[in-house]
């Protein structure tokens, strides 16, 4: 017997595996295959994307050694991570981040096992893994029909996939005697504040209220991290898709911009993104000053740009400058330097000339092919950070960027929601996945829900 949703209320009442899962004999001291689904009788394929995953219930404690499920790689040489969050479905606390999977090229369909160390697992509690890709990837992963009453699949960002689909896959490890001996062995989880979606009360009672024609106005402004085209796939969008397909910020707040659409843009955005919150101020390629004599590629010139498009902005989100470090023609920090003193100017114009607030990111790391750039986004983390501290400071300018001016570590937000592993969410070592999209959505939300009005 073990804990089942029905289809209906997704109530949890007592049930029985169906078809082909099993749990099998929790018996013996060593590492052993403790659930097991497919893949016989699973006749569906899902594709990986961005991130996909699976929720479980062990009916026993154990000491988890790997995670495997049932791939058919895409044909390349790919790697994979996967995440193990405490809790049903993908906006769950993290747990643990698993040894990446390499599958090279010409690798058949088979059993591939995400190695865990250290993480204990108590009976009867929910978890949930979470495949990603750290390229945009067309494997796949079998799907089962209604093949097991302890979990489901799930796809992070997006609906939820069919309450009756479950992957094939298993859970190996070691039995463990008792639920004290898990709850002492289990790892505290990392800290990434409260959920993604949960808000404070009194926002959540304004939210109620407020006509959607009231919202604040927010401009993402910066390079193809802010644009995000389709190439990226599942990460289509990147967190501007996040944050707009968020209900609670959807009702709070509108994005603008002259990009996004079809006619403005040089990428379209996500068909499953709202129509008007498809607008922005991201340029794919671009720099803080521009190159070949194209404006578009100039964030500064992007922000006088997209002003045209309304008369007031409430909110600009920028992450800006990456393109800007990726050369070795200046030694880091006069490279970090320059580049930040060419973002605080343009965010000294902004005060200047309009009523917004700024939220500024310190930029997310660059890994894989981009790591040896990775220096100089240090160097302009720290640059800017510094800057930043003398104009709030200085009692010249701290009376109006105090109250307008605040910063986001997007750089150790990545190292604090991966278990510092932020490999795993980038998708080339530059971009981020759907899992680091997910990420800066969050942080950028975070900013915004506490900024002063």
């Amino acid at each position: 017997m073990i804990a089942q949703a029905n289809k209906a209320g997704r109530a949890w009442v007592l049930g029985t595996f169906a078809a082909f899962a099993a749990i099998l004999p929790l018996a013996a001291a060593h590492a052993e295959t403790l659930l097991s689904v497919g893949p016989e009788g699973c006749d569906g394929q899902v594709a990986i994307g961005g991130a996909v995953g699976q929720s479980f219930t062990p009916e026993s404690g154990l000491d988890l050694q790997s995670v495997s499920v049932w791939m058919t790689p895409d044909g390349g040489d790919s790697g994979y991570d996967m995440f193990l969050l405490q809790g049903t479905g993908p906006s769950s606390p993290p747990l643990g981040l698993s040894q990446t999977v390499s599958v090279g090229d010409g690798t058949a369909a088979g059993w591939q096992a995400f190695s865990f160390d250290g993480v204990a697992l108590a009976g009867g509690e929910s978890y949930t893994f979470v495949v990603v890709g750290r390229s945009s990837s067309d494997a796949t992963l079998a799907q089962c029909a209604d093949a097991y009453a302890g979990g489901r699949a799930h796809r992070p960002g997006e609906e939820d996939l069919d309450a009756a689909t479950d992957l094939a896959f298993q859970i190996e490890g070691t039995p463990l005697d008792g639920d004290s001996s898990v709850a002492a062995m289990l790892p505290p989880p990392a800290d990434p504040g409260e959920p993604a979606n949960a808000l404070p009360p009194e926002i959540a009672a304004r939210i109620a209220e407020r006509d959607l024609a009231a919202r604040k106005t927010v401009m993402p402004l910066g390079d193809s991290i802010t644009d995000m085209p389709d190439v990226f796939g599942a990460a289509w969008g990147g967190y501007r898709k996040d944050m707009a397909n968020d209900a609670a910020f959807a009702g709070l707040f509108r994005f603008i911009g002259s990009y996004g659409v079809y006619q403005y843009s040089n990428s379209p955005s996500p068909w499953d993104m709202p129509w008007d919150q498809r607008f922005h101020c991201g340029w794919s390629g671009a720099t803080m000053d521009g190159y070949g004599g194209n404006p578009s590629t100039s964030i500064i010139q992007n922000y006088w740009k997209c002003r045209t498009v309304t008369t007031s902005v409430d909110y600009v989100l920028m992450h800006a400058g990456t393109n800007d470090l990726r050369n070795d023609r200046l030694p880091p920090n006069e490279l970090g330097e320059r580049t930040a003193l060419r973002t605080v100017a343009l965010m000294e114009g902004i005060l200047q000339y309009s009523t917004s607030k700024i939220i500024v990111a310190q930029l997310i790391p660059q890994t894989g092919g981009s790591a040896k750039f990775n220096v100089n986004v240090i160097e302009y983390n720290t640059s800017l950070a510094n800057m930043v501290a003398q104009k709030l400071a200085d009692p010249a300018t701290a009376w109006y960027w105090r109250p307008r001016v605040k910063m986001v570590d997007m750089y150790q937000a990545f190292f604090k929601w991966t278990g510092n592993q932020p490999a795993a969410a980038l998708q080339d070592g530059l971009h981020p996945s759907l899992w680091g999209a997910q990420i800066m959505s969050y942080e950028w939300r975070a900013a915004m829900y506490t900024f002063p009005n």
